[in-house]
C-alpha cells in the first residue's frame, strides 16, 4: 500500500476518532442489553418468582450485614431465604465508602439498606423512593436500628423530592429488568422497556453533587453497558470498585463509582434533562 494511502487511512481515522468524541456527550449510547438467549430464560424465569415473593401479604425479618430489617409486603426484598437472595444490595453496603459528617442520598431505597448503613457509619442520609411502602418501611428500619435522627425519607421519584439540595455521596441500587412498571413494587426491579429509569437518573444526578461529590452504585449485566455509557455522556468518569460478584447463573453483579470530569479546574456541566 502507499504512503498516500496510508496517510489517507490514517486521516481517517482521526476524523473518525473527532467525531466519536464529539457525539459522546449526545450519542444514545447503547441500548439496554436484552440479554442472550440464556439470559432471557433466566429473566422470563425470574420475573414471575419476583412476583411471588413480592406480593406476600405479611412482614418478614431478615437480617443485613448482621442488621435487622423489616421487609414490608410490596417493597423490594434482597433477602428472602437462606437460598433466595439477591446480593447487589449487601455488595453495595460493603463499599460505601461513606466518611462521618458526609450527606448521603440513597436513591431508590427499598428498605434502607444503603441510608441506614451510611447513618451507622456517622453519615447524614435522606432515602427517596417511588413506592410509599418502601418509604414507611425505610423510616422503621431506622428506627430499628437507632438511625433514626441521622435518616431522613421522602416519597418521589429519583431526585424529585430533594430539589436544590446537594450531596457527597448518592448510593444507587438501580432497577435491571427492561419492563415498564405497572404497579408501585415493580420500581425495585424494573427500569422501563427501554431503560427510562436508568437514563433519567444519569442525566439528573450531576445536579444533586457537591462538587467533590461521588456516586457509588451496583450493575448487573442487563444493564452495565447501558448505564456507565449514560453516565459518561453526562460527564461523569467511572471506575470499578471491589470484585465482581457472581451469584446466580449467566449474572455478575459489579460496583462502579462515578465522579464528574474537570477540564483544568472547572467541573464540566454537560446540558440536562429533568
Amino acid at each position: 500500500m502507499s504512503s498516500e494511502a496510508n496517510g489517507i487511512g490514517e486521516l481517517y481515522r482521526r476524523i473518525a476518532s473527532t467525531g466519536a468524541q464529539r457525539c459522546r456527550q449526545t450519542s444514545p449510547g447503547p441500548s439496554l442489553e436484552k440479554g442472550n438467549p440464556l439470559r432471557r430464560l433466566m429473566t422470563r424465569l425470574t420475573l414471575p418468582v419476583f412476583e411471588f415473593i413480592h406480593t406476600r401479604p405479611e412482614a418478614r425479618r431478615i437480617e443485613i450485614l448482621g442488621r435487622p430489617f423489616e421487609v414490608f409486603p410490596g417493597v423490594y426484598n434482597p433477602r428472602f431465604s437462606r437460598w433466595l437472595w439477591f446480593p447487589s444490595s449487601e455488595h453495595l453496603a460493603l463499599h460505601l465508602g461513606v466518611r462521618p459528617g458526609e450527606r448521603v442520598l440513597d436513591v431508590g431505597t427499598g428498605i434502607g439498606v444503603q441510608a441506614i448503613m451510611a447513618a451507622l457509619r456517622g453519615g447524614r442520609a435522606v432515602a427517596t423512593d417511588i413506592n410509599p411502602q418502601a418509604v414507611a418501611c425505610t423510616a422503621r428500619n431506622a428506627a430499628l436500628n437507632g438511625v433514626s435522627n441521622a435518616v431522613q425519607t421522602f416519597e418521589g421519584d429519583l431526585f424529585e423530592p430533594v430539589r436544590g439540595a446537594r450531596f457527597d455521596r448518592i448510593a444507587w441500587l438501580p432497577p435491571s429488568f427492561p419492563k415498564d412498571p405497572v404497579r408501585p413494587r415493580h420500581h425495585g426491579w424494573m427500569c422501563g422497556v427501554e431503560g427510562q429509569v436508568l437514563d433519567r437518573f444519569c442525566r439528573q444526578a450531576s445536579d444533586f453533587l457537591s462538587p467533590e461529590g461521588r456516586i457509588r452504585f451496583s450493575c448487573v449485566d442487563r444493564n452495565r453497558d447501558f448505564i456507565l455509557s449514560r453516565l459518561k455522556a453526562a460527564g461523569f468518569l467511572c471506575r470499578q470498585i471491589g470484585r465482581p460478584y457472581r451469584r446466580f447463573p449467566f449474572v455478575t453483579v459489579t460496583l462502579h463509582e462515578a465522579r464528574r470530569m474537570r477540564t483544568g479546574l472547572t467541573l464540566i456541566s454537560p446540558t440536562r434533562e429533568h
